[in-house]
């Protein structure tokens, strides 16, 4: 069907970007097939290769479905990473002590304490995968609460069907959310 076709086109699409940008060194955040094209670039051109976690679900790709093979793939292609950076201690301890040599804990730098400078009422932007993991009930909500603004969606609604559904359903019922699919 078209989503494979899509993902593979997506991979040569990043593959070309990183040939074009010709880095140093590759940084990815979070679990994902492009930790897999961004791996093999870094190894291909002998360059370093950094991978910050996401969630504790990238010890095992169960943000890629687990035991599948894309899972699998992810894994391994975040595990010959030469340095990982762990949001958590917890992250840090779930990984076999042969990881842990190439690992330190990096916090997330982000936090609500940080003074934002006051909004002159642009969009509110969702960039990336749009699955139940990440929570897009929750930036519904927001844009449910705040009708005055307008929120905007761009990235693959992946997992099971029922919630790309729901997802896609509860968008169209309001009035200030574009689903704007996603963009390579």
């Amino acid at each position: 069907g078209p989503a494979p076709l899509a993902g593979l086109r997506f991979r040569v699409l990043l593959g070309r970007a990183l040939g074009d940008a010709a880095p140093d060194l590759v940084y990815q955040h979070c679990s994902g097939y492009e930790t897999v094209v961004v791996g093999r670039y870094a190894r291909r051109h002998g360059i370093p290769f950094v991978y910050h976690w996401g969630t504790d679900s990238d010890r095992d790709g169960l943000t890629e479905g687990g035991r599948s093979l894309g899972a699998r793939v992810f894994v391994r292609a975040r595990r010959k990473a030469d340095l990982q950076l762990c949001q958590t201690r917890s992250q840090m301890a779930g990984l076999p002590a042969a990881e842990q040599a190439r690992a330190i804990v990096f916090p997330n730098p982000l936090t609500a304490t940080i003074p934002f400078r006051r909004s002159r009422g642009g969009d509110v932007l969702w960039v990336g995968r749009i699955r139940p993991l990440k929570r897009p009930d929750l930036f519904l909500d927001l844009a449910a609460a705040l009708p005055h603004r307008r929120f905007v969606m761009v990235g693959e609604l992946s997992g099971p069907a029922e919630a790309s559904a729901a997802v896609r359903a509860r968008a169209k019922s309001l009035p200030n959310v574009v689903l704007a699919g996603h963009k390579a």
